[in-house]
């Protein structure tokens, strides 16, 4: 089904998602395919950019650029996205695929925000720290158990 969807919610299944458009919300089940944003990303001639990256670029250009026209042929299509990303893959990248970039741009860009991706703040960063510590804790003395057991026994 195409389209942006929200997750709101996790179901034995699957989640519950909720267009943005017209916010009806609906179960997605976990066979079904679903593509994440975050895992879409644009051919360019030498690596390929994430989605997220190509929208930073567009917040940074101004209001009129991002805006065209949604019936335009493809050479003004290319021509547009060639201002945001000059070094796409023209052999990779269709028109089609520049139409649904501004499109969800467009949808996007009031409700998300597309400054640098979050890195772990210090308190994120000891966090993390502390559940790795316990995990590593737990296996000594699993093995001082099996130890005392093993010591147990030969008494």
């Amino acid at each position: 089904m195409p389209g942006l969807y929200k997750v709101v919610a996790q179901t034995k299944n699957g989640f519950i998602a909720e267009s943005l458009v017209d916010k009806k919300r609906f179960p997605v089940h976990s066979n079904q395919q679903v593509s994440m944003l975050s895992d879409i990303s644009i051919f360019t001639e030498s690596e390929d950019i994430k989605l997220s990256e190509v929208f930073r670029k567009m917040k940074a250009m101004p209001e009129g650029d991002t805006d065209i026209d949604m019936k335009a042929d493809g050479a003004t299509l290319y021509q547009a996205f060639e201002k945001i990303l000059p070094e796409y893959d023209k052999d990779r990248v269709y028109p089609s695929d520049i139409k649904k970039v501004f499109k969800w741009y467009n949808l996007l860009k009031n409700e998300v925000d597309f400054s640098e991706e979050e890195k772990p703040t210090a308190t994120e960063e000891s966090k993390e720290e502390s559940t790795e510590e316990p995990a590593s804790d737990k296996k000594p003395a699993a093995k001082k158990k099996t130890k005392k057991s093993a010591t147990d026994k030969e008494e």
